[in-house]
């Protein structure tokens, strides 16, 4: 329980930091050009999981692109599948476009005209984006890591996959005790220990939204 939470906590601050300034920028952009990057956000959507994670498995095999260019470029070219390295990869990329629409359902009371205040009354970029856009992005960022720790910890296929059986989570556990050692008293139990994290993760989030009102 405790490897599935820390492990799907680090997915997610992953998720939020590799997602935020896309979202930010898509806030800022407009007209056609808005459209078009929104519908590139949205199609990994419109692809099932597995597939996106076989795409994942060709990538990052031992005779896949990634490891042919990381040693390409004289660098030390680590094992990047059946790992938690390779789970990790995956479920970020996965979750990213669910982090990036939650960060833009949260960037409604972003104005541009607070941020050209704070710029008149002479804040600098990093002042502005400290003091300005990150609290009023907070709402929209809470949602987004509350949706994407769930998703993480309740994730079976992508562990499964590019785990190859050695990253063991509560999801791809459940699965083990109840279909292949049909230990069913203890899947329902660790059934339950994922519905007190789940219940966990929504306190955590009302916590944090009532320090936010």
């Amino acid at each position: 329980m405790f490897d599935s939470a820390w492990i799907s906590l680090a997915i997610t601050l992953a998720t939020l930091l590799l997602s935020y300034p896309i979202a930010l920028y898509l806030h800022r952009a407009a007209g056609a050009w808005r459209t078009f990057l929104s519908v590139l956000v949205i199609s990994p959507l419109l692809t099932s999981a597995v597939v996106r994670t076989y795409g994942w498995i060709a990538l990052l095999t031992d005779d896949g692109p990634v490891r042919a260019v990381i040693s390409a470029l004289g660098l030390p070219a680590p094992s990047l599948m059946f790992n938690l390295k390779g789970v990790f990869i995956g479920l970020t990329e996965i979750l990213m476009p669910y982090m990036i629409l939650s960060l833009m359902a949260g960037f409604g009371r972003l104005e541009p005209r607070i941020e050209e205040a704070a710029r008149t009354l002479g804040a600098s970029p990093a002042r502005t984006f400290r003091s300005v856009i990150l609290p009023l992005t907070l709402p929209g960022m809470a949602l987004g890591c509350l949706l994407c720790f769930v998703l993480a910890v309740s994730s079976f296929i992508t562990p499964n996959l590019m785990g190859g059986g050695r990253v063991f989570l509560l999801a791809t556990e459940i699965y083990d005790q109840a279909i292949v050692t049909l230990n069913w008293p203890l899947a329902s139990t660790l059934s339950l220990l994922v519905l007190i994290v789940f219940g966990a993760a929504l306190w955590v989030y009302s916590v944090v939204l009532k320090q936010l009102d």
